[in-house]
């Protein structure tokens, strides 16, 4: 789990790293796992952290917890 105050750093340093093209599978616990939501993480959450990227695919995940596979694609040019 990344720290919510550590999110934006890891957004901005992966998109800095990936190509153009690039896919992201990402895993993630959906806020109703924790007695804190701001530990957990949402599509609307991934939307707006990762600039330049496209959420395209939200598959939940079969935890006994509320969990979910997300994919994002990185924009040919970069730009959202």
């Amino acid at each position: 789990m990344i720290p919510a105050h550590r999110r934006d750093a890891y957004a901005a340093g992966l998109t800095r790293r990936a190509a153009p093209g690039a896919r992201l599978l990402m895993f993630g616990y959906g806020p109703e796992a924790f007695e804190d939501p701001i530990s957990g993480v949402t599509a609307d959450e991934l939307r707006t952290r990762f600039a330049g990227w496209e959420l395209t695919d939200v598959t939940p995940g079969t935890n006994p917890v509320p969990t979910f596979w997300f994919t994002l694609h990185r924009t040919a040019d970069g730009a959202a």
